[in-house]
């Protein structure tokens, strides 16, 4: 995958989807600015549709930015591509079984980062390790599971706003254990999910090494 380096930003376009007037950022009186995409690497194409990964325009990028067409798939490319362009390479290719990105905080009241792919499944999420007893865990605050599916689109899947596994693709306990009503698998939730870890990843700035924090890429 050659990656250009000359950025032009044109705004994102709707694609097949119609705006959600629920979304967060939306509402009338709350954005004051279009979301953007970069023309910079011309394998993520400006007018792929919704759902598709684009790099965004991050220049000003913040709660304040209408945030309806956002997904994760766009926050993975935009980090990555952001951090070091041969690792968005790496994560697209599928030739290889696997990807792990991971940022380690050095400040422990800030989540840990993780970007991993298994094939074409794709699971994002900010957690901390604890230890429960005997046990090293994973505590999630946020983790959203996706699909590649053959055209290119990520379909999300599952979302916990909160849970804790044994290791990082290890299904959640307790999932949401103080929200019950919410449903892992709800379209609506998971969408809630998907767009809130992608605005924290990219209001954060995840692909910036400050503070300590340190960031590695693993494939096999």
């Amino acid at each position: 995958m050659k990656v250009p380096l000359k950025p032009h930003h044109r705004e994102a376009s709707k694609g097949p989807e119609q705006e959600d007037p629920e979304a967060e950022g939306y509402e009338e009186g709350l954005a004051t600015r279009h979301l953007k995409y970069l023309d910079t690497c011309k394998e993520l194409p400006v007018d792929a549709p919704v759902g598709h990964p684009h790099l965004i325009d991050c220049t000003h990028f913040n709660e304040r930015v209408q945030r309806a067409n956002l997904r994760l798939a766009d926050a993975v490319a935009t980090v990555l591509y952001n951090w070091r362009p041969e690792a968005l390479c790496m994560f697209f290719d599928f030739t290889q079984p696997s990807f792990e990105w991971m940022r380690k905080e050095e400040d422990d009241t800030v989540m840990h980062t993780m970007i991993l792919r298994k094939g074409r499944k794709v699971l994002v999420g900010l957690f901390r390790e604890i230890e429960m007893g005997m046990d090293e865990m994973l505590e999630f605050d946020l983790q959203v599971r996706l699909e590649i599916d053959d055209s290119g689109a990520w379909i999300p899947e599952y979302a916990i706003m909160y849970g804790i596994s044994r290791f990082d693709w290890g299904w959640p306990e307790l999932a949401n254990w103080d929200k019950p009503e919410y449903d892992p698998r709800e379209a609506k939730f998971v969408k809630y999910c998907e767009r809130q870890l992608a605005t924290t990843m990219l209001v954060w700035r995840k692909w910036e090494k400050r503070d300590g924090a340190k960031m590695k890429v693993k494939v096999q």
